[in-house]
């Protein structure tokens, strides 16, 4: 998967509460991405720079030991991009993958072994946003809390990326946004 960009390519800003864009209503999944918000991600050292408010988004569903479901890479442009003609836009990969046992999270209650690949029909970014990124593998572990939460960690580093919810069959996670210059 895609997500060790996260850290490689951007730095990371304060979390947002606003950032987590889904919930569990009526035991189901429910996506409200749609609120996502932009962070101060309109330049470096007070000059304005080409970029982007950057999220993960993953949603799965879960059967038996088989994980189905797509990642996206979603960038809200900033005035600069914006000014070079680009706008909002995601990179989008499909996920295959299985339930395994956590290496890096000895607490989390699973681990989801997977290979994502590059969706060119639903990505809406340029194309040189996604180059090398056609097809990725990761393992996350994933810690299930009673309430319906879910923390979600790169099986790796036991570091924390991301949280969701999930349900006997459906899980995703939203991270915090972070910038990302071009």
């Amino acid at each position: 998967m895609v997500l060790f960009f996260l850290f490689a390519c951007e730095s990371v800003k304060d979390a947002d509460d606003s950032a987590d864009t889904t919930q569990v209503e009526d035991g189901e999944l429910v996506d409200v991405y749609a609120d996502l918000e932009e962070s101060d991600c309109e330049g470096v050292n007070g000059q304005p720079v080409p970029g982007a408010t950057s999220y993960f988004w993953g949603e799965f569903t879960i059967s038996e030991e088989q994980i189905t479901g797509e990642e996206r890479w979603i960038f809200l442009a900033n005035d600069a991009w914006e000014d070079l003609g680009e706008g909002d836009c995601e990179i989008v990969w499909n996920v295959i993958g299985s339930v395994s046992e956590p290496t890096g999270c000895m607490g989390c209650n699973f681990a989801m072994v997977a290979t994502a690949t590059l969706n060119t029909s639903q990505t809406t970014c340029p194309e040189g946003l996604t180059d090398g990124a056609e097809t990725l593998q990761e393992q996350y572990d994933v810690f299930q809390a009673q309430d319906g939460t879910a923390q979600w960690y790169f099986s790796g580093s036991g570091s924390q990326f991301a949280s969701g919810y999930f349900t006997d069959s459906q899980m995703n996670y939203i991270s915090e946004p972070a910038c990302k210059y071009f």
